[in-house]
């Protein structure tokens, strides 16, 4: 499965991971470039407790996936409490325009041998429209695009300046000479 994930370039570094504690137990929320949440333990990172599939694989037959290299999910969980649990957030995107996409909010139930996933909710409804029109790569108008002095920073977090979205692009760095590459601030109006 790992050479599978390889392949696809489906790692996880390129998300963070979320803190939350359980009943005293340190635990990390990790998404997966893959749409799987993951559930290590926190002190033995060898551990996996739990993994769930909320999004399917980006790309149908006749639907293929724009940007196979990117996830859905590329983020850092956020962690809330709520009436003395912790709730995980976590946004995913399709770039593709069949797939459906959301916010997915889960909660940690523990058991005999360990810890589980709770989904709460998913916002929109996953068989909803907006499930289908949200949450992609399309949905944003390109405002505006600034060449940078220097290589930049890949994987910077974007920069939310009320309905724009202002980020540092990275494709250039799939150039074979990333060093000399070009490097753009973009900033992007979403509708939502």
């Amino acid at each position: 499965m790992l050479q599978c994930y390889a392949e696809l370039d489906y790692d996880l570094g390129a998300n963070a991971p979320a803190e939350l504690v359980v009943e005293g137990k340190r635990l990390l929320a990790l998404p997966g470039k893959d749409g799987a949440l993951y559930l290590l333990d926190g002190d033995h990172l060898g551990r996996l407790y739990d993994r769930y599939v909320a999004l399917p694989p980006c790309g149908t037959p006749g639907d293929l996936c724009q940007l196979d290299w990117a996830g859905m999910f590329v983020t850092q969980p956020l962690v809330h409490e709520v009436d003395g649990k912790a709730l995980v957030l976590v946004a995913g995107f399709m770039p593709d325009r069949t797939q459906p996409a959301g916010l997915f909010a889960l909660q940690v139930e523990k058991q005999d041998e360990g810890y589980r996933w709770v989904p709460r909710w998913v916002a929109p409804p996953p068989t909803s429209d907006d499930a289908l029109r949200h949450f992609r790569r399309h949905d944003g108008a390109l405002l505006a695009k600034r060449e940078m002095r220097g290589a930049g920073q890949r994987y910077v977090r974007p920069l939310a300046l009320g309905q724009m979205l202002v980020l540092s692009s990275c494709a250039a760095m799939r150039q074979k000479d990333a060093e000399d590459a070009k490097i753009f601030l973009e900033a992007y109006r979403i509708r939502l």
